[in-house]
């Protein structure tokens, strides 16, 4: 169990928003026993239908987003605007407090590009911490989207950049020292090569099920951040946000998803 008072980061994925059942009120709960949540949210497949509504089609490499010029501003609008606003309202109405937040405010994520292949899709090379402890600090629940400010010289054509939602909570989790980073997916955690749910992974089991291909799509970006994150002393935990009260069970140590161990 977490100690109080300790920060959780919680990633959010944009399959998991759609159907969050008692996420939010999981958050809250923990906000109310003295736990610090910090929320990453994604937003892929509202991102797909507004994409595609322009007759733009999505493109992924190994689980990453291609964003050329037309999509970034579709992905800021959606992932900053729309969703997080959306979550900031929905916490609001069941009595907390919160902020939303994207990793351009305060220069939270500071960025460059990642691979030209990949189009205006941020790596981050720094993170500001100090706002969003000033919001925990505050009472708040900071809502941050996974849009970083584009530090690269020329700018290459776009102040934004998308990063994305796996990688930006394993950074924050590492930059706030974090006691837990819980990803919240529409899986029952990782699985092996026979489709069986891996209870537990050490720090170089996890990367042998990248590096042999057993780890598929957008598998992959969760568990090299939860390496990196577990690799700096979190735990770290890849659950189904589908399922009731799993949050709650993860931060209370109840056997469920995926563990990845500490260093």
């Amino acid at each position: 169990m977490a100690p109080k008072d300790s920060i959780i980061v919680i990633k959010i994925g944009g399959s998991t928003l759609e159907n969050n059942g008692t996420i939010l009120e999981d958050i809250l709960l923990l906000q109310s026993k003295q736990y610090k949540p910090v929320v990453i949210h994604g937003g892929g497949k509202l991102i797909n239908k507004w994409m595609e509504r322009q007759g733009i089609f999505p493109r992924f490499v190994n689980g990453l987003r291609v964003t050329d010029k037309d999509a970034i501003d579709i992905v800021v609008s959606v992932l900053a605007g729309v969703i997080n606003k959306r979550m900031v309202a929905e916490i609001s109405n069941a009595g907390g407090k919160a902020v939303g937040l994207c990793g351009i405010d305060g220069r939270i994520f500071e960025s460059t590009i990642q691979n030209p292949l990949l189009g205006y899709v941020g790596k981050i090379t720094k993170v500001n911490d100090q706002l969003i402890h000033d919001i925990l600090g505050a009472g708040y629940i900071p809502l941050i989207a996974p849009i970083g400010i584009n530090v690269t010289g020329d700018l290459e054509g776009s102040e934004f950049l998308n990063i994305n939602a796996d990688t930006a909570a394993g950074e924050i989790a590492s930059a706030l020292k974090a006691e837990r980073l819980v990803f919240l997916t529409d899986v029952e955690g990782v699985l092996d090569v026979n489709n069986q749910l891996i209870e537990a992974l050490s720090l170089e089991q996890g990367r042998n099920l990248i590096e042999s291909g057993i780890a598929k799509q957008g598998m992959i970006p969760k568990l090299q951040s939860g390496l990196t994150a577990a690799a700096s002393g979190s735990d770290v935990s890849i659950i189904n946000g589908n399922t009731p009260q799993a949050l709650l069970h993860s931060v209370d140590a109840k056997r469920i998803g995926t563990i990845i161990k500490k260093r």
